[in-house]
């Protein structure tokens, strides 16, 4: 009996430093590939509204060069939307106002291809320019899995030009990190 304790603790030990040293990786809820991805763009507020649509026009020229650079088969559809910008998993929260647009497309099956949405999310991000009065654009990969963000921040303060110091200082040290976008 001895033998068994302390051979099964022993592998035990051996088990928790290999998850730790990070040889043997391991993700408490692993979210599989979704087939959803959307870009959302903000402009700064008095941005006429031609240029917020021909911007997200050029966005959505870039997402089909990606789509033609790895075969033609990667999107199923996408669709436009101007004067609304959605936030929050599965677009809770939305913003009204001609300096906003997002963009939703609709991929294949993730097991009917063999690009995965990092790739092409990555491949979209270099293909698109950034213009000025641009305030932000972000693209989202739809998440499956756990119902929350990994991160999700939200300062408070009286002080504008504090809080934009501090958003600006936050998101380069989280950008920092490998997977994480701000």
């Amino acid at each position: 009996r001895a033998f068994i304790v302390v051979t099964t603790l022993g592998l035990m030990v051996i088990a928790g430093f290999l998850v730790k040293s990070g040889h043997l990786g391991f993700t408490f809820f692993p979210s599989p590939e979704g087939k959803g991805v959307y870009a959302n763009v903000s402009f700064v507020a008095g941005t006429p509204k031609d240029k917020v649509v021909n911007y997200l026009n050029e966005v959505e020229s870039a997402l089909y060069e990606v789509n033609d650079e790895f075969g033609s088969q990667l999107v199923v559809v996408s669709a436009v939307t101007h004067g609304t910008l959605r936030q929050g998993r599965n677009g809770q929260q939305t913003l009204r106002g001609d300096q906003y647009g997002w963009i939703s497309v609709e991929l294949t099956d993730p097991d009917q291809r063999d690009v995965r949405n990092s790739e092409i999310v990555a491949e979209w991000e270099k293909r698109i320019s950034k213009v000025p009065g641009l305030e932000s654009l972000t693209i989202e990969v739809q998440r499956m899995g756990p119902p929350s963000k990994s991160i999700d921040l939200m300062l408070e303060g009286d002080d504008l030009d504090t809080l934009k110091m501090a958003a600006l200082e936050i998101e380069d040290a989280l950008t920092s990190y490998k997977g994480v976008s701000a």
